[in-house]
């Protein structure tokens, strides 16, 4: 196979993520309304409180875990090849240190877990082992090397997609075989999940011996001081995700404790489009991650923040479609996927969630810089002070107003869009030597890109009835294409669109 030119690895990452993405969205499609049917909209909240426990502890290993790739990549890219297997060695054998002293207070959680959360005595069970086989499912991923380092390293993102996409049927085929042959259970998700860890890790190993195989781990090599540079760097990461979860992440729990069960379960429903864009958005983010570290090892500073530009346009037309459509159709959406639930209710929250993912997903391209130039304390710092005033405004409106669950998403999104552009797109500026207000003006083009599927979609619906899934779908294909050929005449100058012509062999 020839060698593919960075622009090219660049579509196949993205390509990749957008058929991650679609096959997770087909996935939650299908399984979430089947659980809501069969076990009630509470076990979908605690299908999805099972995976925020998850990312709560995780925080612990995010430290050491998140910068890794970024140290690893530049040894690599600089020949010091020693030093990264040093790296690599130190951050598995780092894992094992804090599986094992996870392990014993999360027995604990699960033992009185009904002691812990909002639960009806005769789901207790069938919630525990929920969360024991999730549990189970993150330690054995903690304790395997990193294989898809070697993926990140090479810039071949793509292959990662690969696997996830593999991996997502293989789940969703576990899930529906499960959910068939055998009576209900919310733990059933729990076992697909494990299945597809499985092929994924068995997939990434393959990846690794192909693409780095003298990426090698000894404990020989395991150097305190390694393990320190990782952490020292990436406790900023585990701040700011402490910050996110206190943003975003808490809200199902909060729903859970203050509100009750049903609440967490119908927000749980509402963020399912959210968390999809929201995936979409940071994956995509993420796949610029190797190319603007290439430019940071280079000294190409202004390569960089013309490269962060167009990385903010991509995203914003590759989100913003989704989002214009489904603020027209978010009811009809609603109606026909959980009948059984409030659709205007539904479409209502997710629209306050999309409203600071708007410009949060956009956002995430100027985010990556903090890691590449590793100064990541200022950013952390803000998040954290956010999510603290997120939660305790949250608080005070359950308390005193009857607002309900919609103060938990609509103060989140009013708290992330502050942020992003008094601090964020400022000092992300600042850290690589631009003026403070680089990225603000593609910020706020970016998201008012969201204008045009919106008239489009609007436009659409005048003329076709959404009445029924058939023409809800052709609504909502159509949307998309008339507002995907706009945005590529409207919001791409000519260079860019040449650029995608010379990638696609279109034009050269």
């Amino acid at each position: 196979m020839r060698k593919l030119t960075l622009g090219e690895q660049s579509v196949l990452n993205i390509s990749g993520s957008l058929v991650v993405v679609a096959i997770n969205v087909a996935i939650n499609f299908l399984l979430s309304p089947y659980i809501v049917t069969h076990l009630g909209v509470e076990a979908n909240g605690y299908i999805s409180l099972a995976n925020n426990f998850v990312s709560y502890i995780a925080l612990i290993t995010i430290a050491l875990n998140s910068m890794s790739g970024r140290f690893i990549l530049i040894d690599y890219r600089r020949g010091n090849q020693q030093s990264a297997n040093e790296y690599y060695s130190s951050l598995l054998l780092g894992d094992w240190i804090i599986a094992a002293v996870l392990f014993i207070p999360v027995v604990l959680f699960v033992i009185f877990i009904d002691k812990c959360i909002n639960i009806p005595t005769e789901s207790i069970a069938d919630t525990r082992m929920l969360f024991v086989l999730v549990f189970a499912n993150y330690f054995v991923t903690l304790c395997v090397p990193q294989w898809t380092t070697a993926t990140y390293c090479t810039n071949k993102l793509y292959l990662r997609s690969l696997k996830q996409a593999v991996s997502a049927i293989v789940r969703a085929l576990a899930v529906y075989f499960l959910f068939k042959l055998f009576t209900p259970h919310a733990y059933f998700v729990a076992i697909a999940a494990s299945a597809m860890t499985v092929v994924g890790l068995a997939i990434d190993y393959a990846f690794w011996k192909k693409l780095m195989p003298q990426l090698q781990w000894k404990v020989a090599w395991f150097h305190v001081r390694k393990v320190w540079e990782l952490v020292a760097s990436g406790i900023w990461n585990t701040i700011t995700q402490c910050g996110n979860l206190l943003l975003e992440g808490l809200d199902i729990l909060i729903a859970n404790v203050l509100i009750n069960p049903v609440a967490s379960g119908v927000l749980a429903l509402s963020k399912m489009i959210p968390n999809m864009i929201n995936q979409l958005s940071g994956t995509v983010a993420t796949t610029f991650g190797p190319r603007l570290t290439y430019l940071f090892v280079d000294g190409k500073t202004k390569e960089m923040v013309d490269e962060v530009k167009g990385n903010i346009t991509v995203v914003s037309l590759l989100t913003n479609i989704p989002i214009g459509i489904f603020t027209i159709f978010g009811t009809a959406f609603f109606t026909f996927w959980v009948p059984s639930q409030d659709a205007h209710q539904l479409a209502l929250l997710s629209l306050l969630s999309l409203a600071g993912m708007l410009f949060a997903g956009i956002s995430q391209s100027v985010v990556n810089i903090f890691g590449i130039v590793n100064r990541l304390k200022f950013n952390s710092l803000i998040v954290i002070v956010s999510g603290l005033v997120s939660v305790s405004i949250v608080y005070c409106l359950l308390r005193w107003t009857g607002i309900g669950i919609y103060a938990i998403v609509g103060v989140s999104s009013t708290i992330n869009i502050l942020r992003i552009f008094c601090f964020v797109a400022p000092y992300a500026a600042y850290c690589i030597n631009a003026k403070w207000y680089t990225f603000i003006g593609p910020l706020v083009k970016g998201a008012f890109n969201v204008i045009i599927p919106i008239v489009v979609s609007l436009g659409v619906s005048k003329f076709i009835d959404a009445s029924s899934w058939i023409t809800l779908i052709i609504a909502i294909v159509i949307s998309a294409i008339i507002a995907a050929i706009l945005d590529y005449f409207i919001i791409l100058n000519h260079s860019q669109r040449i650029r995608i012509l010379q990638i696609l062999h279109i034009k050269k």
